[in-house]
């Protein structure tokens, strides 16, 4: 339990007529609190594109933020407001994001955006929001650092950006794609778990290059430490 957010891993074993087991589905599944009357998001484990493929702790935190009615972050939550979602991976905050009436463009790169679609389109399957989904959400491609795809997707008004800080390679590029879609009123929230100190608290400095930054979350443990970041341009 993560805030009213549930954050389940679920296992389902495929038998043969032995019954046998023959293959292993796996996924996650993130429950919204019952009051919200919002179907489970299911999200297939795919180990083969690493990060991508999986849903790290930050981004359920977040979700709870953006369906809090009570949260500054709930105002972005309607179809007048453009939210864009950088390295979208399993799409879990977009679709949550879309299921409380937010407009959300869902991004990441070429390989994964099969995986963006396929959960996409299984949320939206057998739920009764589906066809106010398949208007409210699309799926497009972002290459942090190409001019022409930020140009493509526009200027948003909410950026939503978690877990994008494994590779410290891609660092300068998420930086000039996150100043390339916002406009001098777009808000962009940064969302990750602590695991390499030093590296975070690198990229936090270079924001304050092109960005007004305010820390406004952290949760820690034994074994997570959460931080939220709100991302204003100078």
């Amino acid at each position: 339990m993560i805030g009213d957010w549930t954050y389940r891993f679920k296992s389902r074993f495929v038998c043969d007529e032995s019954d046998s087991p023959v293959e292993v589905h796996q996924a996650t599944q993130i429950v919204p609190p019952r009051s919200m009357n919002l179907k489970p998001i299911d999200l297939p484990l795919n180990k083969d594109l690493g990060e991508a493929g999986c849903v790290f702790q930050s981004a359920v935190v977040l979700c709870n933020l953006l369906t809090d009615r009570d949260h500054a972050l709930y105002q972005y939550m309607n179809s007048e407001k453009k939210v864009v979602e950088v390295g979208s991976g399993t799409g879990v905050l977009g679709l949550a994001s879309a299921a409380v009436g937010a407009r959300v463009c869902m991004t990441d790169l070429p390989h994964v955006l099969d995986q963006l679609r396929g959960n996409f389109q299984l949320y939206c399957s057998n739920n009764p929001l589906g066809d106010e989904l398949r208007m409210r959400c699309s799926v497009e491609q972002l290459t942090w650092g190409c001019e022409s795809d930020a140009a493509r997707i526009g200027k948003a008004d909410l950026i939503l950006c978690s877990d994008c800080l494994y590779r410290e390679e891609t660092h300068r590029s998420l930086l000039d794609t996150l100043k390339a879609l916002s406009a001098d009123h777009t808000l962009t929230v940064l969302s990750f778990e602590i695991r390499r100190p030093p590296i975070e608290a690198h990229f936090i400095e270079q924001t304050r290059e092109s960005f007004e930054v305010e820390q406004f979350f952290q949760k820690g443990d034994d074994d997570h430490h959460i931080q939220l970041y709100y991302l204003r341009p100078k």
